[in-house]
């Protein structure tokens, strides 16, 4: 419950983002233009093309989100890395030891 006002205020930042950039290209569209090849590449090219004057701000924006891309991606690789060797453990090492056994809704496991 406490981080519901969080939530709120990321959603509608990227909201006010989004109408921002719709209201900054109501009367061109850079993709029919040329000026990008798809319509994700719509939020780099206005950090582009409205903060020119400051200079390292673009490939500061891009190198945020790389990290955020990278930091999502690893994070599903360490939970898988964090489940293969319990996987390991149970189905190739103690599966000849371990007696699976289905009786009234209840698994028994017993040692042989």
């Amino acid at each position: 419950m406490a981080n519901i006002p969080v939530i709120t205020v990321l959603f509608s930042l990227s909201w006010v983002a989004g109408m921002v950039i719709f209201a900054s290209y109501a009367n061109c569209d850079p993709l029919s233009l040329g000026y990008i090849s798809k319509i994700d590449e719509i939020v780099p090219f206005y950090v582009e093309d409205k903060f020119v004057f400051l200079p390292g701000l673009l490939g500061l924006f891009m190198a945020t989100l790389f990290n955020g891309a990278l930091r999502y991606v690893l994070q599903i690789i360490i939970k898988g890395v964090k489940v293969i060797p319990h996987l390991l453990l149970v189905n190739i090492l103690l599966s000849p030891l371990l007696m699976f056994t289905y009786c009234q809704h209840k698994f028994k496991i017993t040692l042989l």
